[in-house]
C-alpha cells in the first residue's frame, strides 16, 4: 500500500542531519539519472539507474535538478494561495492517494511558512539583492498586489515559469576570483552566483531563513563547484571524460528505458484516458509528461549525457573494490543491534522500514505477509471526494448523503476488483495481474512482493485492511475486495513472520551488494579527498560581498 512510502513525502530533513549532508556534497558521488518526479515509476528502468553510482542526495542541487520536486511543490504552493480547489486539482495530478495529499497537504503549509519568512529576509550580499526583490515581488502578486499582471510570479518563476534556464544575475557586478585551486585554476563570482542563488531559492521556499544560511551555503557551493571541476579534471586525464560510440549507445538504451518507464507510470496514475484509444492515450501521456515535468526523451539523453563521465569515473575508480565475508558479518551484527534497539522504542518503524525496501534482519512478534492488489478510483475526482469525506471536509452532508458519495466513488474499483477475485480463484496468477493491471507501486517491486506487506492487529493501516489481512485462514486465500483511501484492495495470504533475528545466511546476499556499495562509495570519496588536498583550494567568500 501507499502509506509505506508516507515517509518519503517528507520534504525538510531534520536539523540534526544538515552537517553531514552538507559535508556529503562536497565530495560528489557521480549522478548519472535525471531528476525524478515526485513519486517515481519504478520497474527495469529504474533498477538499472539505481545499480549505476549516484551521490547522496541533499537540499543542494545542481542546475540539472530543475525540475526536481521541491520546484514541483514550489508549483503546489503557488496554486495553493490561488484557490484551495486548484491546490486540491493539482496535488491529486501529483500524488496518488489520499494519504499522500495529506502529507502533501502539510508540505505545502510548510513552504508557505517559508515564503512569509521572505518579506523581512535580508539579502545575504549585493549578488543576491535582485533574488531577494523578485521574492518580494512575486509575494507581492501572489497576496493580491499585483494579481492582475502576476509579475511577480513572474519574476520568482521567469518568464518561461520554473523551468527557465536563465540565471539570476547582477550586471552591476564585475566578476571576480572567489575560489583557486590547482596549478592556477580559478573559479569565478558570476560562475557561482546562479548555482547560489538557485539553491538559496530552494531553501528559501523549504521554510530555511535567508539571513541565517546565507553564509553556509555560499561557502558550500564554493566546494561542491571546486570538487566537481577537480574530479572533472581527473577524469580528462584518465581519457573518460568524452563520449565514446559505445557510451552514447548505452545512454541511448538507457533513455529509452526510463522514458518508456515514465510513460508508463504517469498514462496508468495520472492521466484520464477516458475512452482514448491506444495511440491517444500513449499522446496524452507524452504531453502530460512533459508539460508537468518537464521530461522528454531528449531531455533524460541530455541528462544522462551530461553525468556520463562521472559514472565512468566511479566505475575506474571503485571496479576493484571488494568486500569479504567477515566485513559483511560486521555490517550484520551492528544492522542488527540497531535494528533491535530501534524497534522495541519505536515499533511503528518496524513497518516503514519494511516497505520502504529496507533489509530487515530482526521481525516483531505478531506480523503476517500479505500481496495486494490495489484497484484505483476510476478519476482524481472520485479520489478528492473520497479523501474529502475522510477529512470530514463536505460540509453539513448527512451520513446517508456521505454513504451515497462513497458508495458512487468505489463503484468503478469495486467491479474491476470483483471481476479479478473471480480471475484470482479461478487460477489467474497474482503476480501477473499486479503487474499488469495492479496500481500499488511498492508491489511492482519484485523483492517487495515477493515479500509482500507486513500485517499485525496494531498496524498503522486502515481498519477494514487490517480486519481482512488477519482474518486470512490459510495460505493463499484471497480476501473479499477491501476499500481503502487508495482505492479498492484484493490481499493474499502469504504466510507468518518469523519472529525475532533473522539468519545471516537469509540475507548475506543482500547484504553484501549493500556493503559492496558503501565500501565503493567511501573509496571514492577518499580519492576525491586526496585529489582536493592536491589541489590545495583557496575559497574567498567575502569577494562575493
Amino acid at each position: 500500500m501507499s502509506e509505506g512510502n508516507e515517509r518519503n513525502l517528507q520534504s525538510i530533513a531534520p536539523e540534526a542531519t544538515e552537517d553531514i549532508e552538507r559535508e556529503a556534497e562536497k565530495v560528489k558521488i557521480p549522478e548519472a539519472e535525471p531528476a525524478q518526479p515526485a513519486e517515481a515509476p519504478k520497474g527495469e528502468s529504474e533498477k538499472a539507474v539505481k545499480e549505476a553510482p549516484t551521490k547522496k542526495k541533499s537540499k543542494k542541487k545542481r542546475k540539472r535538478d530543475r525540475h526536481n520536486t521541491i520546484m514541483i511543490l514550489a508549483a503546489v504552493l503557488v496554486a495553493a494561495l490561488v484557490a484551495f480547489g486548484v491546490l486540491v486539482g493539482y496535488v491529486m495530478g501529483r500524488v496518488r492517494g489520499a494519504r499522500e495529499l495529506r502529507q502533501a497537504q502539510e508540505q505545502v503549509d510548510q513552504l508557505s511558512a517559508g515564503l512569509e519568512s521572505l518579506e523581512n529576509a535580508p539579502a545575504y550580499d549585493s549578488f543576491t539583492e535582485e533574488l531577494t526583490g523578485q521574492n518580494q515581488q512575486a509575494l507581492d502578486a501572489l497576496s493580491g498586489a499585483d494579481a492582475a499582471s502576476n509579475d511577480g510570479a513572474d519574476a520568482l518563476m521567469g518568464e518561461e515559469g520554473f523551468f527557465n534556464d536563465d540565471p539570476i544575475q547582477n550586471s552591476a557586478a564585475e566578476p571576480v576570483v572567489v575560489a583557486e585551486y590547482g596549478d592556477g585554476q580559478t573559479l569565478m563570482s558570476d560562475e557561482v552566483l546562479e548555482e547560489y542563488n538557485e539553491q538559496m531559492a530552494s531553501y528559501i521556499l523549504a521554510g530555511f531563513s535567508e539571513e541565517e544560511e546565507a553564509g553556509v551555503l555560499m561557502d558550500d557551493v564554493l566546494e561542491s563547484m571546486v570538487s566537481e571541476r577537480v574530479q572533472a579534471d581527473h577524469a580528462r586525464e584518465m581519457g573518460l571524460y568524452d563520449l565514446t560510440d559505445e557510451d552514447r549507445a548505452e545512454i541511448e538504451a538507457q533513455a529509452t528505458a526510463q522514458y518508456d518507464e515514465y510513460l508508463r507510470y504517469y498514462r496508468e496514475n495520472m492521466v484520464d484516458t477516458g475512452d482514448m484509444t491506444e495511440e491517444e492515450a500513449a499522446g496524452a501521456a507524452k504531453a502530460y509528461l512533459l508539460n508537468n515535468e518537464g521530461i522528454s526523451y531528449d531531455y533524460l539523453v541530455e541528462e544522462l549525457e551530461r553525468n556520463w563521465w562521472q559514472r565512468k569515473l566511479y566505475d575506474a575508480l571503485t571496479d576493484s573494490v571488494t568486500v569479504d565475508d567477515a566485513t559483511v558479518r560486521a555490517a550484520y551484527d551492528e544492522r542488527l543491534a540497531e535494528q533491535k534497539a530501534e524497534y522495541a522504542e519505536y515499533p511503528e518503524d518496524f513497518e516503514f522500514a519494511q516497505r520502504n525496501g529496507e533489509i530487515m534482519l530482526y521481525n516483531l512478534p505478531g506480523y503476517r505477509a500479505v500481496k495486494v492488489l490495489l484497484l484505483g478510483f476510476d478519476s482524481e475526482e472520485d479520489a478528492m471526494t473520497v479523501y474529502s469525506l475522510a477529512e470530514g471536509t463536505e460540509g453539513e452532508a448527512t451520513d446517508a448523503d456521505r454513504q451515497a458519495k462513497l458508495d458512487a466513488c468505489y463503484a468503478g474499483p469495486e467491479e474491476r476488483a470483483r471481476q479479478a477475485l473471480d480471475a484470482l480463484r479461478g487460477g489467474a496468477d497474482m503476480d501477473e495481474m499486479i503487474l499488469s493491471v495492479g496500481q500499488d507501486e511498492g508491489m511492482k517491486d519484485e523483492r517487495q512482493r515477493a515479500v509482500g506487506y507486513y500485517v499485525s492487529a496494531d498496524s498503522m493501516q486502515p481498519e477494514a485492511f487490517i480486519e481482512a489481512a488477519m482474518g486470512l485462514q490459510n495460505v493463499g486465500d484471497y480476501s473479499e475486495p477491501v476499500r481503502t483511501e487508495d482505492g479498492v484492495c484484493i490481499l493474499q495470504y502469504l504466510g507468518d513472520v518469523t519472529e525475532g533475528e533473522v539468519p545471516f545466511e537469509d540475507v548475506r546476499d543482500a547484504l553484501a551488494k549493500e556493503t559492496l556499495d558503501v565500501a565503493r562509495s567511501d573509496a571514492y570519496a577518499e580519492q576525491v579527498q586526496a585529489w582536493l588536498e592536491e589541489a590545495k583550494p583557496s575559497y574567498y567568500p567575502e569577494r562575493m560581498q
